[in-house]
């Protein structure tokens, strides 16, 4: 998704070079990792709508991100807020290779606001409640996605809507 030549909107070429030793491997790790942890938070917030009690042919229609088509997107059509998330992250990996030591407030206060909006897009922890979708990358079924559950095949006008709310099966306690 992210090409090394890009970094520049988050780090300048000659502190890339020079951290780095010129080494695009080291740099090509940082961007591989940073797209790494990206698509663990997506991957995160489509499980967080698995669990939900739906059947699979309801999961996939209304699994919130495509993750392989969104990292496969190429030039202007990739999502420009993933684009810095990773930019940032990936920056955040090189300018560790420095000086972790020394690693300044503002550079670990912005890599610490990324990793918030990474889980706020995954809805875990504090944000479980206050979730933040990203209206470009949600994931548009296509007519023959699905599977062949009956129960939902039979209400296709019920998968398209915007909005769906489910619940949990009714817990029962064992007796002892």
């Amino acid at each position: 998704m992210v090409q090394p030549e890009e970094l520049k909107s988050v780090l300048y070429s000659y502190q890339v070079e020079q951290i780095t030793d010129d080494d695009t491997e080291i740099v090509q790790e940082a961007i591989d990792t940073a797209e790494m942890l990206v698509r663990g938070y997506l991957n995160a917030a489509n499980l967080r709508r698995e669990t939900a009690s739906l059947t699979k042919q309801q999961y996939r229609a209304w699994r919130l991100y495509d993750i392989d088509a969104i990292f496969n997107q190429t030039g202007t059509g990739r999502n420009p807020l993933l684009l810095r998330i990773i930019k940032r992250l990936a920056a955040y990996n090189i300018i560790e290779l420095s000086c972790p030591d020394a690693m300044s407030e503002r550079i670990t206060a912005i890599y610490n606001d990324t990793i918030d909006l990474l889980k706020r897009i995954a809805g875990e922890g504090e944000f479980a409640l206050s979730r933040y979708i990203i209206p470009d990358a949600i994931f548009q079924p296509s007519d023959g996605e699905g599977g062949s559950d009956d129960e939902a095949s039979n209400n296709d006008e019920a998968l398209k809507m915007p909005f769906r709310m489910v619940s949990r099966p009714k817990f029962r306690h064992e007796p002892l």
